[in-house]
């Protein structure tokens, strides 16, 4: 059986817990507020990638055009898609022709650049350092730094009306119109080289579905983290809720002990150190209203059979057949003490034997010389109340008990008198 003080610990405890479940619970709903509310759902994912994806399935498309005979880079964003400078090449100085990609998410366009990689170097002064860390790049790859020249550029730029369609929240409808398919054409914008010829972009086909699945990648990425974080919460917060049952069972156990019943809201809700405190408390006090309540039962019927005996006694002598008569049906009865004191007076007057009293009285009058008068009347007042709670027997044991400590306390006294007296007559002599 725990205590007060352990408790204490399981109301700290609990107060914790109980904290750390409603930040869960608020954490958990933003969750859900952000995961079921589409605007705030976008907001969290982000601008769509809508150029990156056009651009990425560029990349793909001139990967099995060329047959995987070039690399093909995809660099990333870049804001900047300037025409090609003139420049003097032959296709005999070329060694390598490798083609990059680069998007503008705010402006909306694909930048494809064809690079010559010189087999001399060293004879051109134009020419740029090309990157190898890229997002995305086909065999064969590209492992170190190359010096290009750039010889073609092709913009690809989208109308608005023609990315959005590519959001995972439009549902397109086909099939369309030609002014529908004119106005979400993309328009494209050459600038080449003329020392070079090329034929790498001949025919690129975008699947418009695939695109749609690529813009809405990060949108379902953000989703399924989402759903995670709400799933951790969920076991989290359960997991808080069951660490809370052991706690409760041993409240409950001490609440039920002291005769008072838990409800799992009290412990939830309630300061439960108060609640047992309390409960303690009142279970002492009725066990003390009951132990006085026994008391007075064991005092009540102690007095009921000193009066019956004493009742009975007086039955076979008295000549008042009318008083008899009235004992008999008392005793039959078992009546109240009070009636049965009532009767036992009338007994005793007519026999003319003493009242309990004047017993009493008698009693205390041999213990005048033992003791002082607070004394004597401290004992009075306590055999009249044993006399009247449990009856004579109780307040004549009483006296005779108080007389045999009186006399022992007085024969003492005169034991060390006398050993006094000796000691003083000694030293005399």
């Amino acid at each position: 059986m725990i205590d007060i003080a352990q408790i204490a610990g399981i109301q700290r405890r609990k107060q914790r817990t109980l904290i750390a479940i409603i930040c869960l619970t608020l954490i958990f709903v933003l969750a859900c507020v952000f995961r079921l509310v589409p605007t705030l759902d976008d907001l969290l994912a982000g601008r769509p990638p809508y150029t990156q994806a056009m651009t990425f399935l560029m990349a793909q498309e001139i990967t099995r055009g060329t047959g995987d005979r070039s690399p093909v880079i995809l660099l990333g964003a870049d804001e900047h898609c300037t025409s090609v400078p003139q420049g003097k090449i032959s296709d005999d100085e070329i060694a390598a022709v490798l083609y990059v990609l680069t998007y503008s998410e705010q402006q909306r366009f694909s930048c494809i650049t064809s690079y010559a990689v010189p087999v001399d170097p060293s004879k051109f002064a134009d020419l740029q350092i090309l990157p190898i860390k890229a997002e995305w790049m086909s065999t064969p790859a590209v492992a170190r730094p190359l010096k290009v020249l750039p010889v073609a550029r092709n913009m690809h730029v989208y109308p608005v009306a023609y990315l959005e369609s590519l959001n995972w929240r439009v549902t397109p409808h086909f099939p369309i119109s030609e002014s529908q398919a004119a106005n979400l054409a993309p328009r494209q914008y050459e600038s080449r080289n003329s020392a070079v010829q090329t034929n790498e972009r001949a025919g690129i086909n975008i699947d418009f579905e695939k695109a749609r699945a690529i813009v809405q990648q990060r949108h379902d990425q953000v989703n399924t983290w989402l759903m995670g974080i709400l799933a951790v919460l969920v076991f989290a917060e359960v997991g808080l809720a069951l660490s809370l049952v052991q706690p409760y069972r041993l409240t409950a156990q001490f609440v039920a002990f002291h005769e008072d019943h838990l409800p799992p809201w009290d412990f939830l809700t309630e300061d439960i150190v108060q609640r047992a405190s309390g409960a303690e408390m009142q279970y002492q006090e009725r066990e003390q209203a009951r132990q006085a309540q026994e008391r007075r039962m064991s005092a009540e019927s102690a007095l009921r059979e000193d009066l019956e005996e004493r009742l009975r006694f007086f039955l076979g002598n008295l000549q008042d057949e009318a008083l008899r008569q009235r004992i008999q049906q008392c005793l039959d009865e078992s009546a109240d003490p009070a009636l049965m004191k009532q009767l036992y007076a009338e007994a005793q007057k007519a026999a003319g034997v003493k009242s309990p009293e004047q017993r009493l009285t008698s009693l205390l009058e041999s213990l005048e010389p033992l003791c002082t008068q607070e004394e004597l009347n401290a004992c009075r007042e306590e055999a009249m109340r044993l006399l009247d709670e449990s009856g004579f027997r109780e307040a004549r044991n009483y006296l005779v008990l108080t007389h045999a400590q009186f006399r022992l306390r007085m024969r003492r006294q005169v034991e060390e008198e006398q050993e006094n007296a000796d000691a003083g007559t000694g030293t005399g002599n």
